[in-house]
């Protein structure tokens, strides 16, 4: 594999000028790799360049994205191999029409704040602590101040500019690739390197924060005072609470304190809204009105709340040019140092989480005395900090979200993050295992409070190296399975960790068979689109049944072989597009099985407008309205069995040939049968979705009273024909008009049934993929709209 230098802006290899700065430059020393060379791409084309070189010519190379270098795990976004750093990628451009901005991944936020409220904008981005990148924040899912007004950061991204694994750029968003849009909203780096991200702003105005630092023996009132505060629920504030412990530098004794950050999105919070915590006596109090102070005030990652987040505005200042220096430019000189040495070489850490939908006192209080359980470890296993950060979230905080990758609404889900930072790497081990052990001690009594679910999916960008992907996902991972394999056809992405992070992985022989996949795969119409097309269809077959054209106003058919060609076009063009499907996506057998009952309906469509044709033709009007004339049905009735349709006859008076009573019941059984089958299996499988549970009730009862209306209106009306004969009927005579209402009065329900299962299907599968409209994917409308006015064809019938 041959890369030319002057493809990028800069290379570099072991040894070069700029190539320690760059390899070393992670925030965390767990991080850093030594990778074989370091490329610095400067635009969507020259990753594009890299990475069709790796997947078409050398897939075995090892290789993985950097972008802010937050994460913490090895092999997250650093490699022995091949590293694709994205430090260029640091445009912002805002656009007053749309009052969108465009940010790219290279961006840490505190320059993206810097930049958009000098115009009095602002972004849904992480307020937690300095030198938060763009691209990770928003691969996972993105929690800051402003998730209790926005939910994710990833809930307010309009479109995403993305390489994928073969090279092609692409720009998605809900009406374009709207499936990989999906996957990247909380999908992580499975599908591709993001070049751009387009989000919304909101307007920003002064602000109320306070930073206060309390000594250990308030942590009692801090408790309550958390307590009190989620039980007021301003969607528009947000409180995060650390009790943190940590190795004072002089005692090298472990000290407690716990810091409290009060936020609310305007000048003046409600009164008394962060009472009880302003009430308790501080050992620091800081506080700001600008969202650009707020920033000042964070501390950054390696900085404890007791020492370090109070330096002085000088030093931090330096300290973050320092930092920034490090991250963007070859030639940097190492940043100042506050309170930790050198961090990335000395420091290694992690995060991890426990996802919760309330808190409660008792889970409150139980959460900082286990933690005051594992901090007694830090002083004898080179720790340096450990601290739970207690952060509440809305009920409302999801009300508006997007469906994503990552499961999340309209229910409230928040993380509880946990963070311990420790020196060497002979510790990792044993604070991994403190880690997981404290979350899960942690997990179960949130069960047991009520304040979480069994399966409640674990948040990507909290998540400790080793989770299995299933947690994260849960019921999204099929389908994000099936997208790795659409849109990394090479492999490289899935076989290489390096890249992937928490990596989707595609077993060996999967070709996808994801039930959203294989809908959008169908391009058949489903949701809205699909509801109104069946009625349409069931239109345009009454009409023609009834030997009237389907235009406005209804008239006669006239135009015999006109209707003919119509009828025969629209039925082998959607019969057509659904055996291509259905040869092409036929992994689920329950889309299989509702595709062949499609296919019987657009036969039963085409096939009417051609029955009713041929009988004007044979000169037989009479026939399409279906009159008395019986030699005219005889001549007729071989394109009615065609159709899917039984000619049904009562004879009331005797046993005569002719018939008073003519009636077609639908009889296209197989396709229906099938479909309905394949329909249960699919709501059985989403039983748990309570619009679809609704839905089916609604349904149940609808068909249920309409069927039992149909037998019963149509067995009194044949009864009462049967009996009231002033000729004389005998009882042979009245039992098979009895008979004749019987089955008659079954094919009423049948069809009734048909017709309205049909419908049920639509609404079923739009929930299902959370589509209600049902517009199909950019790759498949042409085969859907062909479909789709294909069968629109015969309603053109004169």
């Amino acid at each position: 594999m041959v890369l030319s230098n002057t493809l990028f802006a800069h290379s570099f290899v072991k040894g070069s000028g700029g190539y320690n700065t760059i390899a070393n430059s992670y925030f965390w020393g767990s991080s850093i790799q030594k990778p074989t060379a370091i490329f610095q791409p400067a635009t969507a084309g020259d990753i594009s360049l890299i990475m069709s070189a790796i997947c078409r010519t050398d897939p075995t190379v090892t290789f993985a994205i950097r972008a802010g270098t937050h994460i913490a795990p090895k092999g997250f976004n650093s490699t022995t191999g091949l590293l694709i750093d994205l430090s260029l990628f640091t445009d912002v451009s805002y656009d007053d029409v749309t009052g969108l901005v465009d940010i790219g991944p290279g961006m840490l936020w505190q320059g993206v704040y810097d930049q958009l409220t000098l115009i009095g904008r602002n972004v849904n981005g992480a307020t937690s602590c300095q030198g938060v990148g763009v691209a990770g924040f928003n691969l996972g899912g993105g929690y800051g101040n402003k998730a209790n007004q926005y939910g994710l950061a990833m809930d307010t991204i309009k479109s995403i500019e993305v390489v994928l694994p073969s090279g092609e750029i692409k720009t998605v968003s809900e009406k374009s690739d709207s499936d990989l849009f999906w996957a990247l909203k909380g999908g992580g780096n499975n599908f591709g390197i993001v070049t751009k991200w387009t989000m919304e702003t909101h307007e920003q105005g002064d602000i109320y924060f306070k930073a206060l630092n309390y000594s250990h023996e308030q942590f009692d009132r801090v408790q309550a005072a958390i307590w009190a505060y989620v039980q007021k629920q301003v969607p528009k504030s947000n409180v995060e609470t650390k009790f943190e412990w940590s190795i004072d530098d002089t005692t090298h004794e472990v000290v407690a304190i716990s810091h409290a950050e009060l936020f609310y999105d305007g000048p003046e919070p409600p009164e008394d809204l962060f009472k009880e915590f302003l009430e308790i006596p501080s050992e620091v109090e800081k506080t700001t009105t600008t969202w650009r102070g707020l920033m000042d005030l964070l501390p950054d990652p390696h900085e404890t709340y007791r020492t370090g987040a109070w330096a002085s505005k000088e030093q931090r200042a330096d300290y973050t040019a320092g930092l920034m220096m490090n991250l963007f430019q070859v030639n940097a000189q190492p940043a100042p140092k506050i309170q930790v040495n050198d961090p990335t070489e000395k420091y290694r850490g992690r995060y991890t989480c426990v996802m919760l939908s309330r808190y409660t006192e008792t889970l409150i209080k139980r959460i900082v005395e286990l933690a005051g359980e594992v901090a007694k470890g830090l002083k004898d296993h080179g720790g340096f900090q450990f601290y739970p950060d207690i952060w509440p979230g809305s009920p409302t905080m999801f009300k508006n979200s997007p469906p994503s990758a990552w499961p999340h609404g309209p229910e409230p889900l928040f993380p509880l993050p946990i963070r311990c930072i420790w020196k060497k790497e002979k510790n990792d081990q044993y604070w991994l295992d403190a880690l997981a052990s404290f979350s899960e001690k942690v997990r179960q009594i949130a069960i047991e409070e009520g304040c979480t679910a069994e399966d409640a999916p674990l948040y990507y960008n909290l998540a400790l190296d080793g989770t299995d992907v299933s947690l994260i996902y849960r019921d999204n991972l099929p389908r994000l399975t099936d997208l790795r394999a659409k849109y990394d056809p090479f492999g490289p992405i899935l076989l290489l960790p390096s890249l992937v992070g928490r990596k989707i992985d595609i077993p060996t022989g999967h070709q996808g068979h994801d039930l959203r996949t294989e809908i959008d795969c169908y391009s058949l119409p489903y949701g809205a689109l699909g509801f109104v097309s069946h009625l349409l269809t069931y239109y345009t077959i009454a009409c023609l049944w009834a030997g009237r054209s389907p235009l406005w106003p209804p008239h006669r058919v006239k135009y015999t072989k006109w209707d003919l060609w119509l009828g025969l076009l629209g039925m082998l063009t959607s019969a057509t597009l659904v055996v291509y499907t259905l040869i092409k996506c036929r992994n689920m057998w329950e889309l299989v099985v509702i595709a062949i009952w499609k296919l019987s309906m657009s036969l039963l469509n085409g096939l009417t407008a051609m029955h009713v044709a041929t009988a004007v033709v044979n000169g037989h009007a009479q026939a399409v309205s279906y009159g008395r004339e019986k030699n005219a049905l005889e001549r007729s009735a071989w394109w009615i069995g065609l159709c899917g349709c039984s000619f049904s006859c009562l004879r009331p008076r005797s046993m005569a040939d002719e018939c008073d009573v003519k009636f077609l019941t639908p009889t296209d059984m197989p396709g229906m049968v099938a479909g309905v089958s394949g329909l249960i299996s699919l709501v059985i499988q989403y039983w748990d979705h309570n619009s679809i549970l609704v839905l089916t009730i609604v349904f149940g009862c609808i068909v249920s009273v309409g069927m039992i209306l149909g037998v019963i209106s149509f067995a009194s009306t044949s009864k009462a024909s049967s009996w009231s004969d002033d000729t004389g009927s005998t009882v042979a005579s009245a039992s098979v008009g009895i008979v004749g209402a019987s089955f008659g009065g079954l094919g009423v329900a049948l069809a009734f049934f048909t017709i309205f299962a049909a419908l049920y299907s639509d609404w079923v599968l739009g929930m299902i993929m959370d589509n209600l409209i049902g517009l199909p994917t950019s790759d498949n409308s042409i085969f859907y709209w062909t479909y789709f006015v294909a069968k629109r064809l015969t309603m053109l019938c004169l």
